[in-house]
Order: structure tokens, then sequence, then C-alpha cells
């Protein structure tokens, strides 16, 4: 899998409810777990953060390390490879405030510890 083309998947479930996958495991579970507690636009907010996050560090999320994060946070305040994903009219990067809700959204994404 290119972590570059990660996509977002929406559908409707069989009761009529908003459905967002990305097709990975870890992700999907954790989209699941939010879309129980959370409104469905909530949901979608916080699969484009991952999207973003991923797209821009290219790696699964076993295998992010702290070293990718702070890529990704200079990366978003320098206005760097993600630069198409941002909103348009910033021009140096994110706000403030756009990273750390980018940033929480990844950090609730628990993966499961691997096996020694």
């Amino acid at each position: 899998m290119s972590w570059s083309g990660l996509r977002v998947h929406r559908s409707r479930s069989a009761a009529g409810d908003l459905v967002v996958r990305f097709g990975v495991a870890v992700l999907d579970a954790y989209l699941e777990f939010l879309a129980v507690r959370s409104r469905p636009n909530t949901v979608v907010a916080v699969a484009y953060d991952l999207k973003v996050f991923f797209t821009v560090v290219g790696k699964p999320p076993r295998g992010v390390v702290a070293a990718d994060v702070l890529a990704f946070v200079t990366a978003q305040y320098a206005g760097g490879p993600a630069r198409r994903l941002q909103v348009a009219g910033e021009r140096d990067g994110v706000s403030a405030r756009t990273l750390r809700r980018r940033l929480s959204s990844v950090r609730a994404v628990r993966v499961p510890a691997r096996p020694r």
C-alpha cells in the first residue's frame, strides 16, 4: 500500500449512518470507535487529519516514530509536502489550531503492541 495515496472511503450503513473507512485495520477500528461517540462531521474531519498525517509521513502506523511526528509538525508550519492538502489561503502553512487538531487525531490512534 502506498501511504502517499491513502484514500478515505465514505458510504452508508444499512441503517443509513455514515461509514468512513481507509481500508487499514487500525485506522478503521479507530474511526468506528469514534463514530459511536461523535457526530458524522467529526469522524470525517478526523479521517481527513489522519489522511494528511499519513500522506506526509508516508509510513504505516506501526512504522511512525517521534522523528516522523516532528518532521510532520515542521512540514505543516512551513507549508511543506502536504501543501495541496492545506486550507486555501494559508500560504505559509497551517495555523497552530489546525496543527493541534491534527496531532490530537493522530495521537488517539492506538497501535497494538508488537509481539516480542
